[in-house]
């Protein structure tokens, strides 16, 4: 299974950065940014599945939740 790093925005959109092979990988590098750049206020980094189901893969570098 392929997992994605995705930033989630305070309105719902949702954009991907990496994918991984693995699960555990995809944890390290969010906490590797949050080690590198803090906590933010406004998104979070979050590690979904490639497949996630509520979102539209039309344009893979911009993902855009449904909800």
């Amino acid at each position: 299974m392929n997992w994605q790093v995705r930033i989630l925005y305070a309105n719902g959109n949702q954009q991907v950065l990496r994918s991984f092979k693995k699960r555990e990988t995809a944890i390290r590098c969010v906490d590797a940014i949050y080690a590198a750049w803090g906590y933010p206020m406004h998104l979070a980094y979050v590690v979904r599945p490639a497949d996630f189901s509520d979102c539209t893969q039309a344009d893979p570098a911009t993902v855009r939740s449904s909800a």
